[in-house]
């Protein structure tokens, strides 16, 4: 063994000793855990835990010298040889390349889950779906589609061109349009109706579904999900189902390379040991394999943050989706989701749609048609009820409504659940800073049974020590004069156990101990105290804390303030303009839904008297957007707030994302008289593109209204007429003297007629 240090340890340059006693008991320790379902992924999943922990993963060679070495040094343990005698017989496979290599990315995955638990499965029914739509091929059955088509056989040549094209190319955009060619040189007439349609709706429609995009708010679970995918394909690469291997990308080192090919195939060969060059030569490693690459990336927009990175990101994986190995997953936070609706193509063709995903129509309306959303499962699941119940203990009275409005994600659920008192019958919260005040009162109050002589000195010291430092790790902290056994007791600063893993360090396999806050809502909720809002300074400084801090923070300073300055009767335009200066207002439209109608309704004031000075670029347009859709507004509100800033949706792009917004809106009408009269304020807008999609959309929505009161056509149309005429305006935006046909009223009138022809 002494040999095989050396070999290992000769370019640390350092003479290393180490007991064999001590290294083999170890292992057989590690083996113990494992009991009776020992295979060769969990085999050197022992190896790596005994030599590293956590800490690392073996290289394939030490691996294999590992492996030699403890079976000449464990045979007197009877286990452990026959267990060795098993690999033995497989040993061929074992060490083949293509082993060694799903061994090394299981180890990898297996450190990325660490010990999270995923045994309730929450999504196991989408990770199938997923699982089936990543295994798919698209350019397959659409052939089959074509294939069951009658040709004419003068044609047969050119189809046979097209056929050997398709089959040679991988190209997504390539092979589509060769596909149209190969079907329009079929005889279409003869063909079956319901067959061509379905065709002509693929072809107008493409979808690829190479990309599932995971959103969510923080905390919803996009993480989370993503662990429990990988648990799943680990589970089946454990059951000889190599379709699919996952390799995490480190979106931190993108900036270190020029261009975002190289930065992925590095790190696909670093993920999976394989020395790789090229996009094409990846391609046909995997594809001799065979096995697609899942290539996964958490929290995309931590570090991708200019619009320019966004557009080299899609266009990177819109090169890498061309071909048939590759698919990705991305988590994006819900505030930084407007990126993607600037690349509707990407969206559209790349991107797997939720309604594929969860194979079920969107029972409630979206604004992520493109993209998997972690909140809106969470509500249609009732998770966070869950969570209270199975493991908190909650009882079930407590549950008035199935959505506890004051709690929204998973993340929320736990800090609520866990501060609970024992025994106490609690109200749920109804809204966010209702949530905020309960778990502060709580803690505080567990808090003062542990140190009834008063805790504040030293939770001023922790504080002030946070706000200095922006970290939430209490290092440098002097803790001689803080006794933090209190807020260890009630979980408000954890330990951390960190193993020295530095070569230079004397101390070289110590564990330190440092110590980090947790209950970040209650840390938040202390600090905004100390935060005055009308210290510039310090209210512009809040975005500069760690982002687990910060997802608290501004949003306790935006409502804690806001209930200062309603209860003292200040004007609360000037605390939406202090918000507005140090530009964190956008963070006040997205966590409007959150807290009382009397907030939004006084964000919805200032901003349609000041939404010029608001929107500066494509986010704070994306936050006004996201506000009208999540917001208690009236329809009358939201729809005077989309015609105030009607002009940025075609200077941004946001023409796809502002048409299902507008759509959610006019679809509760359930009377065309109601219709008529909120759709009054978008009539006069002078966008035509907005035009377009308020009056092709509204009109479609009124006309169904009619018919189904059973109205006939002629009435439908008289009072169309009457309508115009009761409204001087809008007969002035179809006049002939003007000479404009692209006003709302155009287009309602355009597509009430279309729908007429129709018969519908």
């Amino acid at each position: 063994m002494a040999q095989f240090y050396e070999q290992i340890f000769c370019k640390f340059e350092k003479q290393l000793e180490y007991d064999e006693v001590i290294v083999v008991k170890s292992f057989l320790e590690q083996f113990a855990y494992y009991k009776d379902s020992i295979n060769e992924n969990h085999l050197r999943c022992i190896v790596e835990q005994t030599i590293y922990g956590n800490m690392d993963i073996l290289t394939d060679r030490e691996y294999q010298l590992w492996v030699s070495i403890f079976a000449d040094n464990c045979s007197k343990y009877p286990n452990i040889y026959e267990m060795y005698k098993i690999q033995k017989d497989i040993i061929d496979n074992t060490f083949t390349e293509r082993n060694l290599m799903i061994q090394r990315v299981v180890s990898k995955l297996d450190i990325f889950v660490g010990n999270e638990n995923h045994t309730a499965r929450l999504f196991q029914s989408v990770i199938e779906n997923l699982y089936r739509l990543f295994n798919f091929s698209w350019k397959n059955e659409i052939l089959d589609w074509i294939s069951q088509l009658p040709y004419n056989r003068f044609n047969q040549d050119k189809i046979t061109e097209k056929l050997n094209f398709i089959e040679a190319n991988e190209d997504c955009e390539l092979v589509l349009s060769a596909l149209q060619s190969l079907f329009n040189l079929h005889d279409l007439e003869k063909s079956q109706y319901k067959r061509v349609k379905r065709l002509n709706n693929f072809f107008l429609n493409p979808h690829f579904n190479k990309v599932f995009i995971v959103t969510g708010t923080a905390g919803a679970g996009k993480s989370f999900f993503i662990k429990e995918y990988i648990v799943s394909v680990v589970s089946a690469i454990e059951e000889n189902d190599i379709s699919i291997l996952p390799c995490i990308v480190d979106i931190s080192k993108i900036n270190r390379f020029v261009n975002f090919e190289d930065f992925v195939i590095a790190e696909l060969s670093s993920f999976t040991g394989k020395a790789l060059s090229s996009i094409d030569e990846a391609n046909v490693f995997f594809r001799d394999l065979p096995a697609k690459v899942c290539f996964i990336i958490d929290d995309l927009n931590s570090q991708v943050l200019k619009e320019k990175d966004w557009d080299k990101l899609i266009r990177g994986i819109k090169k890498f989706s061309k071909f048939e190995q590759f698919r990705w997953i991305l988590s994006i936070d819900e505030y930084e989701y407007y990126y993607l609706e600037c690349d509707n193509s990407f969206l559209n063709k790349y991107c797997i749609t939720q309604t594929d995903i969860t194979q079920k129509e969107n029972q409630e309306p979206t604004i992520f048609c493109n993209a998997f959303s972690i909140d809106q499962y969470n509500k249609v699941q009732n998770i966070v009820k869950w969570i209270l119940k199975s493991q908190y203990g909650i009882a079930e009275q407590l549950f008035s409504l199935d959505v506890i409005l004051g709690i929204t994600t998973p993340k929320e659920a736990h800090y609520f659940g866990e501060a609970v008192p024992k025994g106490e019958v609690i109200g749920m919260p109804s809204t966010y800073y209702d949530y905020i005040i309960k778990i502060v009162r709580w803690k505080n109050t567990a808090l003062m049974s542990q140190k009834p002589d008063g805790i504040e000195n030293d939770l001023r010291k922790i504080i002030d020590f946070i706000i200095r430092n922006h970290i939430c790790e209490l290092d440098g902290l002097d803790l001689s004069t803080i006794d933090l056994m209190p807020f260890r007791k009630v979980q408000l600063v954890n330990p951390l156990f960190i193993k020295s893993t530095s070569m230079f360090d004397l101390d070289q396999g110590a564990m330190k101990t440092s110590y980090k806050i947790n209950v970040f809502p209650f840390w938040a909720a202390k600090m905004t105290k100390m935060v005055d809002i009308r210290d510039l300074e310090k209210v512009g400084d809040l975005v500069s804390f760690p982002k687990e801090l910060t997802e608290w923070l501004i949003p306790c300073v935006i409502f804690f303030n806001f209930e200062s300055y309603t209860k003292k009767g200040n004007e609360i335009f000037e605390f939406f303009s202090v918000l507005n200066e140090q530009h964190i207002l956008d963070y006040a439209l997205f966590c409007a839904n959150k807290t009382s109608i009397v907030f939004s309704k006084k964000l919805f004031e200032y901003l349609v008297e000041n939404l010029t000075c608001y929107i500066q670029g494509p986010k704070d347009c994306y936050s006004v957007l996201y506000f009208v859709f999540y917001s208690k507004l009236k329809m009358a509100e939201k729809l005077r707030l989309l015609n105030t800033m009607a002009e940025y949706i075609p200077k941004f792009g946001f023409e796809k994302l502002y048409e299902r917004i507008f759509c959610s809106i006019i679809n509760n009408s359930m009377r065309e008289k109601n219709l008529k009269k909120n759709v009054l304020e978008v009539a006069l807008c002078r966008v035509d593109t907005v035009n377009y999609i308020n009056g092709s959309n509204a009109g479609a929505k009124y006309f169904g209204l009619a018919v189904n009161q059973g109205k006939e056509i002629e009435m439908i149309v008289q009072d169309i007429i009457e309508y115009i005429e009761s409204h001087p305006k809008l007969l002035s935006t179809i006049s002939i003297k003007e000479g404009h046909n692209e006003s709302f009223m155009d287009f309602f009138l355009r597509r009430c007629l279309q729908r007429c022809t129709k018969g519908t």
